[in-house]
């Protein structure tokens, strides 16, 4: 009896072993997540978040919700170059972001009032039927 309950035991151990070194495995990748605000700290709702792979070229991109909210999951580790842009901000570039495996990064991003831009096309005809 207790050489079935020590087997037993054994077994059990060296499953949950397997086990974690499988859950280890597949965490090959990071997550990264934030809130986009203005300067004053309110949520910039519909911003776009864009992460680009510096080595493959390969990008990913998030529009936040309505609370500022961005998250990007299953990330590959390496270097990326992130971008924030949202109309009425200036464009956030954080050009070199490094991200590691396992790792859970919180970045909040705080976009910068920018130039707000208007074009009027003003076109002339002649009038019609102008008597001189």
């Amino acid at each position: 009896m207790q050489r079935s309950y020590v087997r037993l035991l054994s077994l059990l151990t060296l499953t949950l072993l397997a086990l974690g070194a499988i859950v280890n495995a597949q965490t090959a990748t990071a997550r990264l997540k934030g809130v986009v605000s203005d300067a004053g700290g309110n949520a910039v709702p519909g911003a776009v978040v864009t992460l680009t792979n510096a080595a493959t070229n390969l990008k990913k991109t998030f529009t936040t919700d309505e609370g500022g909210h961005f998250t990007f999951t299953f990330v590959e580790p390496g270097f990326y170059a992130l971008e924030a842009q949202a109309g009425g901000f200036k464009i956030h570039r954080q050009p070199r972001l490094q991200i590691e495996v396992g790792q859970a990064v919180d970045l909040d991003i705080k976009l910068e009032p920018g130039d707000v831009e208007e074009t009027v096309n003003i076109v002339a005809t002649e009038p019609a039927g102008l008597d001189t």
